[in-house]
């Protein structure tokens, strides 16, 4: 009985969280959106260093978590963008570090170049440890967890996807028009209780949205999101944020899924003649949905260093 209720424990914890690197939902951390749309890794004007921890579900034990460090940087001479992610992830017994590579490249579709077409590609690599004692503290020799492959690397996915901007939003042309799309494979594997396996070898995001020019420092930015992932096919999200070039910028965003997302961000200036700044952010999520007791909420902080940073807002 008592291996019973581990084997549907442990099929439980994967259905229920997956791996964010396997399915990972669109960031909070903009800089890192490449995760899923490599594309978009031609967004950054210059270098970018990205630090972010996460965790979720913080009211039940062992809530998923996850840690990146990403780096951006543009090639604008050959208008090329190239984009690196090291990540470590905590998802109950199972334990997973890797790298992800992402290249974009931008086509320039106006005369007066502002209409901009990227186009990306990236690859991931990933290695995954299952730790046999998070389960079961007393009895580590029981059979049913013996012959587990306690590590192994998953086989890599890629993701190839665009990302089209008419302009920057300003006083001449206050309103803008960005579409993103992607898909991604991701090749199954499994062990011998079929929980690695993922349901879907597809993955696909898109996004649509406006850049509003409020005024000469502010630009409000509506975008709808879509994912379609093995463990919340169809999902769609509304985001909607503010950001203003010398302070920083407020974000909500809401799921079908239910989830309920607030960010603030405070840019750091280095000095008055500096361009480079750090930029702080501060997510946090409520499951506003009838499972809200039992899961709890979800935090993440992140940390952006921007070289000769130039907003949106101000050119």
């Amino acid at each position: 009985m008592m291996r019973l209720i581990l084997a549907i424990s442990l099929s439980m914890v994967y259905q229920l969280t997956a791996w964010g690197q396997a399915d990972q939902e669109w960031p909070l951390i903009t800089e890192l959106s490449f995760i899923v749309n490599p594309a978009l890794v031609s967004e950054a004007e210059d270098l970018a260093i990205v630090a972010s921890h996460g965790k979720k579900w913080r009211r039940i034990r062992s809530s998923p978590s996850q840690s990146n460090i990403g780096l951006i940087l543009p090639f604008s001479d050959v208008n090329m963008t190239c984009g690196a992610q090291v990540f470590s992830e905590s998802v109950g017994p199972f334990k997973s570090v890797g790298t992800r590579l992402a290249y974009a490249y931008q086509f320039r579709l106006s005369r007066i170049r502002t209409d901009q077409l990227s186009l990306g590609l990236s690859t991931r690599l990933m290695h995954i440890k299952f730790d046999q004692e998070h389960f079961i503290n007393n009895d580590v020799s029981d059979p049913l967890v013996q012959d587990i492959e306690t590590n192994g690397f998953v086989p890599p996915s890629f993701s190839a996807g665009f990302h089209y901007r008419t302009g920057v939003a300003n006083y001449a042309t206050p309103v803008q028009f960005t579409i993103s799309g992607s898909v991604g494979k991701v090749i199954p594997f499994e062990d011998r209780f079929g929980s690695f396996s993922l349901d879907r070898t597809f993955q696909w995001y898109g996004s649509a949205g406006l850049d509003i020019a409020a005024n000469a420092d502010m630009v409000v930015q509506p975008v709808l999101l879509y994912s379609h992932i093995a463990q919340r096919p169809g999902n769609l999200g509304f985001r909607t944020s503010a950001h203003h070039r010398r302070f920083g910028w407020v974000m909500l965003q809401y799921e079908r899924t239910k989830i309920l997302t607030s960010q603030i961000g405070i840019n750091v200036n280095l000095g008055p003649l500096n361009m480079d700044i750090f930029q702080v952010s501060f997510s946090n999520g409520w499951h506003v949905g009838p499972i809200n007791g039992q899961l709890g909420n979800s935090f993440t902080f992140g940390v952006v260093y921007k070289r000769g940073y130039r907003s949106r807002t101000g050119q």
